[in-house]
């Protein structure tokens, strides 16, 4: 059976995909800091 291409999901890209799976705390605590970064600004207002 062929699949419509709306149908199909795009591949993430391949280099951030290694990068996190090759570095996962690192990938963490990016996200972690993005995250108190956006969270501080958003709360000041």
């Amino acid at each position: 059976m062929r699949k419509l291409r709306w149908c199909q999901k795009p591949a993430p890209p391949a280099a951030t995909e290694v990068y996190v799976h090759e570095n996962p705390w690192n990938a963490i605590g990016v996200g972690a800091g993005i995250g108190l970064l956006l969270g501080w600004i958003m709360g000041r207002r």
